[in-house]
């Protein structure tokens, strides 16, 4: 099958164009200005165009990415920048003109350069994107990481380690919903968010949990303790206690220490604690806490038996 002659002549002259350039026969101001920087432009653009949107990648088309690479800023670059130097040194036989051939080289480095820079950057989208989580996840990831939850092998009893941070009676609700068997809460923190706390408190009353104390429990975790129905301690154990304060360098709208503490009084008087022991509870500074022995906490009601 013959082609008609007027697509053979359009063929041979796309290929004579392309040699003419190549062997530096065209006019210098036409192989810089059209054939270099016009379609240097022209590339740039169509990249600009087809970029991937924000938070998306082509790592699914890295091979057709990176041939298209090699042509545009490869195969086409190459054609461009030695018709151009041919056509300078050309242009300085004809005219000696070479402060013309400096310039011409200087812009010729000047979109080598660049077009170096898109060819990265177009690399670049062949790279799988980490997933990025909202701030809200990150900081829900950093509050779990400050506490432990496990549940020993009879299924029975939870224990809680760590700060008592945001998110952990979310976390506790969901470990119920899995092992309703659960009849025992273990505590072992120093405290954290009397929110938190308190929340734990009323999961256990609605519970009807045991809560118990080997090691430590102070601040917002005798918060959580006292919610427990049967509340009680080993010989070594350690309940500590002090006024609430706000954690933060900047105003807290809605939030007063002195009616949060109140609450959490109630709280300790609904479960049966003292009152006497009730009014000593937030008197001692944060920086200063309280340990009353465990006699006081058993004579108090806050706890029910030391075994």
């Amino acid at each position: 099958m013959k082609l008609p002659e007027q697509t053979l002549r359009k063929r041979w002259s796309v290929i004579d164009y392309l040699l003419a350039h190549w062997r530096g026969q065209q006019s210098l101001f036409w192989s810089f200005w059209v054939n270099l920087l016009g379609l240097r432009i022209l590339v740039f653009n169509l990249q600009d165009r087809l970029s991937p949107p924000e938070g998306q990648d082509f790592s699914g088309h890295a091979g057709l990415l990176v041939c298209a690479v090699v042509l545009s800023h490869g195969v086409l670059l190459l054609w461009q920048l030695v018709g151009v130097v041919r056509a300078a040194e050309s242009d300085f036989a004809t005219r000696g003109n070479l402060a013309l051939v400096w310039a011409t080289q200087l812009g010729a480095i000047v979109l080598f350069l660049l077009s170096a820079v898109y060819a990265l950057g177009a690399l670049q989208w062949t790279q799988v994107l980490p997933v990025e989580q909202d701030h809200l996840s990150r900081m829900a990831e950093e509050h779990a990481s400050q506490y432990q939850l496990s549940v020993a092998p009879s299924g029975q009893s939870m224990s809680i380690e760590g700060s008592i941070e945001l998110g952990i009676s979310k976390a506790v609700r969901a470990l119920l919903a899995e092992h309703p068997q659960l009849r025992q809460v273990r505590l072992n923190s120093r405290g954290g968010n009397v929110y938190e706390g308190r929340a734990l408190a009323k999961i256990f009353m609605e519970h009807q949990l045991n809560t118990r104390v080997e090691g430590v429990c102070a601040s917002a975790c005798t918060t959580a303790y006292v919610g427990g129905i049967h509340r009680s301690a080993a010989a070594e154990a350690t309940l500590g206690f002090h006024q609430y304060r706000l954690d933060a360098s900047y105003t807290v709208i809605g939030v007063e220490v002195q009616k949060e503490q109140e609450r959490d009084a109630e709280l300790f008087r609904q479960a049966g604690v003292s009152v006497d022991f009730v009014q000593t509870l937030f008197e001692s500074l944060p920086e200063n806490m309280w340990w009353p022995t465990l006699e006081e906490l058993l004579a108090a009601r806050l706890i029910h038996e030391i075994n």
